[in-house]
């Protein structure tokens, strides 16, 4: 198998898992830390930083498929993406014991990733 197929196998794999994932986080909600149900939403966001890091595997798989400016568009949405899965990482497995609405670590890491999105965005 072509490593850029294993890649956008990978990448599918991202899509149908995170379907169910957005589900949940709809149903569940958020809550203050130290709650049942920020335990849920903390899960599931440690879950999603997974999710994007194999939706990363697609963009790799995307770069090395384009050539001229549709590749360097597919390599600045993949350095998005993976802004994004560190940004989600660093503020649910770091920091998620600080409290929201402070100037702390878990504010800055939050703040990735909206850099990460606005990345992806002004991209394409």
């Amino acid at each position: 198998m072509k490593q850029t197929h294993f890649l956008g196998i990978l990448s599918l794999l991202a899509g149908i898992t995170a379907v169910p994932l957005l589900i949940a986080f709809y149903q569940t909600g958020w809550g203050a830390p130290g709650t049942a149900v920020y335990e849920r939403y903390e899960l599931l966001n440690r879950l999603m930083a997974g999710v994007l890091l194999l939706m990363a595997a697609g963009w790799i798989g995307v770069c090395r498929l384009l050539l001229g400016y549709g590749r360097w568009a597919a390599l600045l949405a993949l350095i998005g993406v993976l802004t994004i899965a560190a940004g989600t990482a660093a503020e649910f497995w770091l920091y998620s014991d600080l409290p929201y609405g402070a100037d702390n670590l878990r504010q800055t890491a939050f703040s990735i990733v909206g850099v990460g999105g606005c990345w992806i965005l002004g991209r394409w």
